[in-house]
Formats: C-alpha cells, sequence, structure tokens
C-alpha cells in the first residue's frame, strides 16, 4: 500500500524511485506522524482569503463583465464581508459548513478573485 499521492500512475518514473526507496537504495527511510491542521487556522485561512480576494470589489466603479455592480449586489457583498469579519467570535466558528452564506454569483466571483474556498465549499456550489 503507497501513501496517498505518491503515485499517480504505476508505470510513471515516481512509481519506481518510490518502489526503489521502500527496498532501502537511499538509504534508511524515516517515517514521520503528520499533524492534522488545526480547524480553527484553516477556518481563518478562508476567512482572510475571502476577504482579501474580494476587497478590489468594494470600490464603486468595480465591473464584472463591464457592468456596475447593482445596488442589490453591492449590498450583497458589503452583508458578506461583515459576516465573515464576525465570523470568528461566532459559535458557528471553525465549522466550514457553517460559514456565511452567499449567492452563487459572489462565491464564483470571488473564486475568480483568487479566493482559497474549501473543496466542501467548492461542492456545494457546484464549482469542483
Amino acid at each position: 500500500m503507497y501513501p496517498f499521492g505518491a503515485i499517480s500512475n504505476p508505470d510513471d518514473s515516481t512509481f519506481d524511485i518510490y518502489q526503489r526507496a521502500m527496498e532501502g537504495e537511499f538509504g534508511e527511510i524515516e517515517i514521520v506522524e503528520v499533524e492534522k491542521p488545526d480547524p480553527k487556522v484553516i477556518a481563518r485561512q478562508c476567512r482572510d482569503s475571502f476577504l482579501s480576494a474580494t476587497d478590489r470589489m468594494t470600490v464603486i466603479d468595480y465591473t464584472i463583465a463591464d457592468h456596475r455592480l447593482t445596488e442589490e449586489e453591492r449590498e450583497e457583498l458589503i452583508q458578506v464581508r461583515d459576516e465573515f469579519r464576525r465570523w470568528p467570535q461566532s459559535d458557528t466558528f471553525p465549522d466550514l459548513e457553517k460559514m456565511p452564506d452567499m449567492s452563487y454569483w459572489l462565491f464564483f466571483e470571488a473564486l475568480y478573485l483568487g479566493w482559497n474556498a474549501p473543496d466542501e465549499l467548492k461542492a456545494l456550489y457546484g464549482a469542483v
């Protein structure tokens, strides 16, 4: 059994190097236990990434496909950004499934602008 991600295709050179290493060709192999990341750190990074990605959307003349945001879109943007700012102090933090809701247009625009959204959320919005 090979560690997840250690080989991409059993016929490629990665597999050969891995197999040779497991047979001891390159010396002793040290098994390192990897700690699971802190959920609070992951949630904080997700939140910070969203705020950073959507910063540029707050300028008055921001456009999507050469169309300015409507008043409703601008209000949603401000509301969701405020909810993300307050999220670490809420009872739902750091549960990624309970992060602030947003509409599809905002979700995908934030992704386009570089938001590092969690895979679970991408799957929920059909972005995976």
